[in-house]
């Protein structure tokens, strides 16, 4: 249903600009990924400020948005960095393949 979207379209506008920046960042860092590695890979993005976002936050002692986990563990913070993430998800995929 596409009402749900005009309503985000418009929130997201009043948004400040870095922020819908980092958010742009998220979302090109979750396609890229996904894209790439396909069903090997769940993507799972949070809003800090929601009650699982917060008790991601306090799971992995988040300091800085956005945080990126890996496998359960922090792989960056403050930033997206898709060449990091990559590398760990490379990571992740081969232990998965070849078992170590």
């Amino acid at each position: 249903h596409y009402a749900g979207l005009k309503s985000f379209s418009e929130q997201y506008e009043s948004y400040p600009e870095e922020l819908k920046e980092t958010l742009n960042d998220i979302s090109d860092l979750a396609i890229k990924i996904k894209g790439e590695f396909g069903g090997v890979v769940d993507v799972k993005i949070y809003d800090a400020a929601s009650p699982i976002g917060m008790l991601k936050t306090f799971r992995y002692f988040v300091k800085r948005t956005p945080c990126i986990v890996v496998n359960k563990r922090k792989v960056c913070e403050g930033e997206v960095n898709y060449n990091l993430v990559r590398e760990k998800v490379m990571e992740i995929v081969k232990k998965k393949i070849y078992g170590n």
